[in-house]
């Protein structure tokens, strides 16, 4: 991962999220206002963010020695993601990944994450962490101003 030296100085500190790390029955993606505009959340209310590594169905976010999973945890779902009001129900889907182990949502193609240092709905405190991690817009695009 070539950020991986950045990650680790910058998130050697933080917390990791045991609950989005875990898959459920059911994942919904919906959408909610922040300081930064309309993006996507979980169903509990938690931005979900896309990592700009990411690419062309690669999932780069995968090295517990740069602590990525761990502050950056997938959002797992175990059968099909559901579409909450606002959300387009074509742009969502799944992808397998190996490090952790799972299927992740995706939207528009991107694999989605949540910020483990976000600690309430409306927290957006991983935008444009390193320049590479950004809230996502119902369209699928990330939102890149900060």
């Amino acid at each position: 991962m070539r950020r991986a030296g950045a990650l680790v100085l910058l998130i050697g500190g933080l917390a990791a999220s045991a609950a989005a790390a875990h898959p459920t029955a059911t994942a919904t993606v919906k959408v909610a206002k922040t300081r930064l505009g309309t993006v996507l959340v979980d169903g509990r209310g938690r931005t979900l963010y896309l990592f700009t590594d990411d690419r062309n169905g690669s999932i780069t976010c995968t090295t517990p020695l740069s602590n990525c999973p761990a502050v950056w945890p997938p959002l797992f779902a175990k059968g099909p993601p559901m579409a909450g009001p606002g959300v387009d129900p074509k742009l969502l889907g799944t992808v397998h990944r190996t490090r952790p182990a799972g299927v992740q949502v995706t939207y528009a193609g991107h694999p989605l994450y949540i910020y483990s240092n976000d600690k309430k709905p409306g927290d957006v405190e991983g935008q444009g962490f390193i320049d590479a991690w950004y809230v996502v817009s119902p369209a699928g695009k990330p939102i890149k101003k900060k």
